[in-house]
């Protein structure tokens, strides 16, 4: 059941697509195995835009355009807040996510994380790495933005 050519998004944003627009809400994974794959995410309000929860294991996030709503907004497009699996993040796109001082995709607590071939732009942070996760980030892009990467043991 693959999607078809047209299904897929354009490579940026498209109203005229189908696209999941939450003013509040969030996708909050709780359960394990989890591969969100080929959507156009919009984030009209402040907040989390996708969150992997405490203790859900092995999640995939590939081939989408994860947009917050800009620079006057508190938003994170993606974070990890812990578990004992990985995170594979590739081929998305992920655009005006301004938490401070996380930004686009904040990684926390999990045993690992490989990110790549994605694109961050117009965030104020790209990738941000906390908590001791081990974070393999390879063949990213990311622009236009106060700051691109961060991280810490």
């Amino acid at each position: 059941n693959e999607v078809g050519v047209s299904q897929r998004h354009l490579g940026k944003y498209s109203n005229s697509a189908y696209a999941l627009v939450m003013p509040t809400s969030q996708i909050d994974i709780l359960e394990n195995y989890v591969w969100l794959d080929g959507l156009q995410v919009l984030r009209t309000g402040g907040g989390e835009i996708v969150g992997l929860s405490n203790g859900a294991l092995d999640m995939k996030l590939s081939n989408s355009i994860i947009m917050g709503p800009g620079s006057s907004s508190n938003t994170e497009c993606f974070c990890s807040s812990g578990g004992a699996g990985s995170l594979y993040v590739w081929n998305n796109i992920f655009t005006g996510c301004y938490s401070d001082p996380t930004g686009a995709l904040h990684i926390t607590g999990l045993t690992a994380a490989y990110v790549y071939n994605n694109t961050f732009y117009n965030n104020r942070v790209g990738i941000y790495q906390t908590s001791g996760t081990y974070a393999r980030v390879k063949n990213n892009i990311a622009g236009v933005a106060p700051t691109q990467g961060r991280g810490s043991d």
